[in-house]
């Protein structure tokens, strides 16, 4: 029996992806990878969804304790109220890491402390009439409520 010779991939074939070139759903299959990576280094299995169910593009299971996590994937900080009520976890890339945190827990927090400063996100256009605000470059205040859900490498 003849043996086929077996070529090995090149350097090239597995060279790093500059993510800003990336597009908007190759980046969405990027942070995917990214969080899901990071989940199962803390005992989660995680699974695509397809259909944006519940809101959700990634549903996560721990392997020990079955607590099961619904994830929509960003590339930063987000609040939306089409996700209130959902029990749905916003997941982004964060350097080397990533954060996940539960979206109604944290905007809760988030709403008391613009309100006790003097500036309600009620004030924020992009709040009141889109229902939708984000920040590529969160402020210390909003990293502060945000620790505790970093996955770190």
């Amino acid at each position: 029996m003849r043996r086929e010779k077996r070529s090995t991939p090149s350097s090239t074939a597995f060279a790093k992806v500059d993510y800003r070139s990336l597009n908007a759903k190759e980046k969405e299959v990027y942070n995917f990878h990214h969080i899901g990576a990071l989940l199962a280094k803390h005992g989660y299995a995680s699974y695509p969804i397809r259909d944006d169910w519940s809101g959700g593009d990634m549903f996560a299971r721990h392997m020990v304790t079955r607590k099961s996590l619904t994830i929509q994937i960003k590339g930063r900080v987000t609040f939306a109220k089409k996700y209130l009520g959902k029990d749905l976890y916003i997941g982004f890339p964060r350097g080397d890491g990533a954060i996940v945190y539960p979206h109604d827990l944290v905007l809760a927090k988030y709403l008391k402390l613009r309100k006790r400063k003097g500036n309600p996100l009620e004030d924020n256009d992009a709040w009141t009439t889109g229902g939708l605000v984000s920040w590529s470059s969160p402020t210390s205040e909003l990293l502060g409520l945000l620790r505790g859900y970093e996955l770190v490498p």
